[in-house]
């Protein structure tokens, strides 16, 4: 029953601060993600590219 009522305190629409601080915690997270998935794109690429070195470089 406690948890529920914080639960709805926090999902209330007047509760601006939570609500900038469930954003925040949003765009944290996505930037993460991304920068993750730029790093992912970035190392197969290398790994490719020094696969391909023999071959020369292909633009």
């Amino acid at each position: 029953m406690n948890i529920d009522a914080q639960h709805f305190m926090f999902w209330q629409p007047g509760n601006i601060e939570a609500h900038r601080r469930k954003d925040l915690l949003y765009k944290n997270i996505c930037l993460i993600y991304e920068y993750m998935f730029l790093y992912f794109v970035k190392e197969v690429k290398r790994k490719l590219g020094n696969e391909e070195e023999s071959e020369g470089r292909g633009g």
